[in-house]
C-alpha cells in the first residue's frame, strides 16, 4: 500500500517560509495565506477541487465566527472568499446576505436586498433542521424594514424642523416629508407579503409578527397593526417567563448557581425581549395617539413605565396624553420627571420643547384651580 496522497492545501511542508508562518497564525492571517497560495507544479483536477473544498470549509468556519463574533466586516469578507470558489453557494450565499444586513447602512442593506432577490426562491431544505425557507424569508424582510427605519427617522427629524419653520419653509418641509412617507411605505409593503409568507410556513414566528405589526402600524393599518401588537405582546411575555423558569431549572439540576455564561445568556435573551415589548407598547401608544385614544395611549406608557422607570419618551408622551383630557396635574408631573430623567445637552432641543409644554400645562393647571376643578 502506497503514502497516502495528501492535497496541496495539507503539504504545508511544500509551501515556502512567508506562508507557512502565516498559516500557524491566527485565523485572519491563514485565511489570507490560502487566499495567496501559489499553485503547484504538477496538480491534478481532483487535487484542484479538494484543495477547493478545504478552502470553502476553512473560510466557511471563519466567516461564521466572526459573524457570531458580531465582526460583520470580517464575516462579509469571508463569505465573499466562498463566493469566489464557488458563486451560488447558498449557505455563503444567505450568510454574506445576512452579515450585509447586520453592518446596517444604506449601502450594505441595498446589496443584502439585491442577493435576498436572488436566493429567496432557492431550495433551502435541510436534511436536520428541515425547509429552512421560512428563515431566509424572515431575514429578508428584516432589511426592508431596517431600510424603512431610515426614512422613517428622516420624518421625525422633519417633524421637528417643521415645529419651528416659517410658512414657506413649512411648505417644503411637508412636501419633502411626504415623499419620504411614500419611500417608506413602499418598503415597508414589501416587507409584509414576506412576513405573512414566514407565517404561513412558520405559524407564530414572533419575528414575523412584530414585523407585521411594526409595519401595518406604521403605513396606517391601525387595526390590522393592533391585532399582531397584541399577538406580540403575548408572546414574547410568555418567552421571558418560560426562559425565566428554564434558568430556575438549570439551578435546581445542577444543585448550585449557575455559571456566569449561562446567567448571561438568559438574561440578555430576557432582556432583548423586554425592550422588544417596550418597543412595541411605545408603537401602540403612538398610534393611540393619533387616533385620540388618549385613555389607551396612558395604558401603554404604564406598561413601558413598569419596564423601565427611567424611560424619557413615556413620560414627555404621556404627560401629552394628559394634557389633551385635561388632567394638568399629572401632565405637569410627567413633563417634570422627563426634564428630570433626560441630558441637558443631548437632549437639548427635546428638553426646550417640553420645557415649553410644561409652563403651558403649568398655566392651565393654575386657571383650573381658579375656577375650583380638581
Amino acid at each position: 500500500m502506497g503514502r497516502p496522497r495528501l492535497s496541496r492545501f495539507a503539504r504545508l511542508g511544500a509551501l515556502p517560509s512567508w506562508a507557512l508562518l502565516a498559516a500557524t497564525s491566527p485565523l485572519l492571517g491563514c485565511a489570507q495565506a490560502m487566499s495567496a497560495m501559489p499553485a503547484l507544479p504538477g496538480s491534478s483536477a481532483a487535487e484542484e477541487v479538494e484543495d477547493d473544498q478545504a478552502r470553502k470549509a476553512h473560510y466557511e468556519e471563519a466567516a461564521q465566527t466572526y459573524y457570531d463574533g458580531a465582526r460583520y466586516e470580517q464575516a462579509v469578507n469571508q463569505w465573499r472568499k466562498v463566493l469566489t470558489i464557488e458563486p451560488e453557494r447558498p449557505k455563503a450565499s444567505w450568510g454574506l446576505a445576512k452579515s450585509l444586513a447586520m453592518i446596517g447602512t444604506p449601502q450594505s442593506l441595498r446589496e443584502s436586498e439585491f442577493l435576498f432577490v436572488k436566493i429567496k426562491d432557492w431550495d433551502w431544505s435541510h436534511p436536520t433542521l428541515g425547509n429552512r425557507r421560512f428563515e431566509v424569508l424572515k431575514d429578508f424582510a428584516e432589511v426592508y424594514s431596517q431600510l424603512a427605519d431610515y426614512y422613517d427617522r428622516d420624518i421625525r427629524i422633519l417633524d421637528g424642523r417643521l415645529q419651528q419653520a416659517d410658512p414657506v419653509e413649512a411648505e417644503r418641509l411637508r412636501e419633502q416629508k411626504q415623499k419620504q412617507i411614500a419611500s417608506r411605505n413602499d418598503l415597508l409593503s414589501k416587507a409584509i407579503p414576506l412576513y405573512e409568507e414566514v407565517l404561513q410556513l412558520n405559524p407564530d414566528n414572533p419575528y414575523a409578527i412584530a414585523g407585521l405589526a411594526k409595519s401595518h402600524l406604521l403605513v396606517g393599518h391601525d387595526q390590522r397593526g393592533l391585532m399582531f401588537a397584541r399577538q406580540y405582546l403575548k408572546l414574547t411575555q410568555t418567552s421571558q417567563v418560560a426562559w425565566e423558569a428554564q434558568y430556575q431549572d438549570l439551578e435546581k439540576e445542577r444543585q448550585r448557581e449557575a455559571t456566569q455564561e449561562q446567567r448571561d445568556y438568559f438574561k440578555g435573551k430576557i432582556r432583548t425581549a423586554r425592550e422588544k415589548e417596550l418597543k412595541m407598547h411605545l408603537l401602540i401608544a403612538s398610534v393611540l395617539m393619533k387616533t385620540k385614544d388618549y385613555p389607551g395611549a396612558i395604558v401603554e406608557y404604564d406598561a413601558v413605565l413598569a419596564l423601565d422607570p427611567a424611560r424619557p419618551a413615556a413620560y414627555v408622551e404621556r404627560g401629552q396624553a394628559y394634557g389633551r383630557m385635561g388632567n394638568y396635574k399629572k401632565a405637569v408631573a410627567d413633563l417634570e420627571e422627563y426634564l428630570k430623567v433626560t441630558d441637558p445637552v443631548k437632549q437639548r432641543n427635546a428638553r426646550l420643547q417640553a420645557a415649553e409644554l410644561l409652563e403651558d400645562f403649568r398655566l392651565k393647571q393654575a386657571q383650573q384651580k381658579v375656577v375650583g376643578q380638581p
